[in-house]
């Protein structure tokens, strides 16, 4: 996601509640900024995660290809309509 999301926004996108959106975060607090309230956006708090993430050779399973994500955001967002 190229922009921030709120708790909200992201519980609404992936058709989760919150409390399950923050239990999933709750080990990536290293990386990742919840805020408390549900209107503010989760950020990321390294910049270089998304380049680790974009790279096979560096990142390995956790690998995540951009058109691959960019397909399962649409699907998400298509559900919502």
């Amino acid at each position: 996601i190229e922009y921030p999301k709120s708790v909200l926004e992201l519980s609404e996108l992936f058709g989760i509640d919150v409390d399950t959106l923050r239990l999933s975060l709750t080990d990536l607090h290293s990386i990742m900024i919840t805020p408390d309230s549900d209107d503010s956006e989760i950020r990321v708090s390294h910049a270089s995660f998304s380049d680790f993430l974009k790279d096979p050779s560096r990142s390995k399973k956790f690998f995540i290809a951009k058109e691959m994500a960019h397909a399962s955001l649409g699907h998400c967002c298509i559900s919502l309509i």
